[in-house]
């Protein structure tokens, strides 16, 4: 960052008001007000400068002295300072003024940034300030926002869900400790802190604060501040969790297991009525893989999927659990309602399963091919996407008649996907094994 000073003051007799200020307790009338030359105040992504003048004004019936300060908020919260204060003398009622240039480099992040001007003692009384916000553009996607495109999520691990409240804000979860965050639908991904080492498996936000993430060793990790800190809960199992919905900020489900080795697999469903203070096994299926995924759509209604074609289905938000018939062996990797009645299931080998009745019946549907869907999301009953892998060519594919019929879009990733969402009918998100985000703003189309 570079700042061009141009106030140039005689500051010996400041200093010394200053103190006696300081000392006394008494605040001078003095102000800043800083103004961009230019507004509104955009910055183009390749980066630019942002002129500005500073003018400080004492009103006081006394000369005053004070320091002259600058601070530059970045979009993650992170702030600059523009170096050494300025200090400043100036007699009774009088004003003085000076321009500086702000420079907002391409490589910074994208977003709205504050620019504070403060006068004080510096650094930490403050008698006035004043700012105003530079917004630095996000750079034109790749085909004018068409198709799908790479996002710069700062990890190379594996990505293994996703999940966006809202159009800019949203998480990603991973392997080794991953958890990033976005405020801007990705054009910037951040690492959040978080508590002892896991490898996250599964991601939950109610709204933009309060999120769950669960992961190996039966972690679970708990945010109400969108991600600044993480608070590890207890659940008194060192199995691993894949999968974790809330209905609602009391309401909320974490499914896993244990896998075949020398001894029996077997699957597990916690649940939690007070945000996950406490929880509670509400089922354990002897002999039966590890469950996968889990949703509901109210805090009664909810299913859980796994391996060997297990879908598990509660009408009392979770105090009993029923099988349901999914007529496959293979092993379902996630699981999608629109609404109560209506619903998909994705699985290996090319499966994806479709419900209008709640699952009483589950139809196959066929897609073209019998490649693993790793994923599957619908905005209503007509639009839809899948993510597919044979281990070698990825795709997305969609449906704009309820799945009827699927056609591939024109986007191929070098990696299998991993996770996929949509927040509307265009704007959608999808991972992949080595850290990698794509975005579309167009239904991928």
């Amino acid at each position: 960052m570079k700042n061009h000073r141009t106030l140039h003051f005689f500051y010996s007799l400041g200093l010394l008001l200053a103190s006696l200020a300081e000392a006394n307790a008494v605040v001078p009338t003095v102000s800043v007000t800083v103004t961009p030359n230019n507004s509104p105040t955009v910055v183009q992504s390749g980066g630019g400068n942002v002129d500005l003048t500073i003018v400080v004004a004492n009103s006081d019936p006394a000369g005053q002295g004070f320091d002259l300060w600058t601070v530059l908020t970045l979009p993650d919260g992170s702030v600059r300072g523009g170096g050494l204060p300025d200090q400043i003398t100036l007699p009774a009622s009088w004003n003085a003024s000076g321009a500086r240039t702000e420079l907002i480099d391409g490589l910074d992040p994208e977003g709205l940034y504050t620019y504070t001007a403060n006068i004080g003692i510096y650094p930490g009384t403050v008698w006035s300030s004043s700012s105003f916000v530079i917004e630095k553009a996000p750079a034109s996607p790749p085909g004018g926002g068409l198709g799908w495109y790479q996002q710069v999520s700062g990890t190379n691990r594996v990505l293994t869900d996703i999940q966006f409240v809202s159009d800019q804000i949203g998480w990603a979860v991973g392997s080794s400790n991953t958890i990033i965050h976005t405020t801007d639908g990705g054009d910037n991904w951040y690492p959040q802190s978080n508590p002892p080492s896991s490898n996250y498996a599964g991601v939950h936000f109610i709204d933009q604060l309060n999120g769950w993430v669960v992961g190996s060793a039966g972690q679970i990790v708990h945010t109400s501040d969108g991600g600044n800190t993480w608070t590890e809960q207890v659940t008194n199992t060192s199995n691993a969790f894949n999968g974790v919905f809330f209905s609602d900020a009391n309401n909320g489900w974490a499914v896993g297991g244990k896998p075949q080795t020398f001894t029996a697999a077997y699957s597990l469903i916690y649940g939690t009525d007070d945000g996950g203070i406490s929880w509670r096994r509400q089922y354990r299926g002897s002999g039966e893989p590890p469950l996968k995924k889990v949703l509901f759509v109210n805090k009664e209604v909810g299913w859980a999927i796994g391996e060997r074609g297990n879908i598990l289905r509660t009408t009392s938000g979770g105090k009993e659990w029923t099988k349901q018939s999914s007529g496959t062996q293979v092993q379902l990797y996630d699981v999608h309602f629109i609404s109560e009645s209506e619903g998909w299931i994705a699985g290996r080998d090319g499966i994806l399963l479709h419900t209008t009745n709640a699952g009483e019946s589950w139809a196959a549907v066929s897609v073209g091919h019998n490649n693993a869907i790793n994923g599957v999301h619908f905005t209503d009953s007509s639009q839809g996407w899948i993510i597919t892998s044979d281990g070698g060519n990825p795709r997305v594919m969609v449906t704009g008649d309820g799945g009827n019929s699927w056609q591939f879009q024109n986007f191929v990733p070098p990696y299998a996907l991993t996770s996929l969402q949509f927040t509307n009918s265009l704007n959608g998100w999808a991972t992949d094994y080595r850290g990698n985000i794509y975005h579309t703003t167009s239904g991928g189309q």
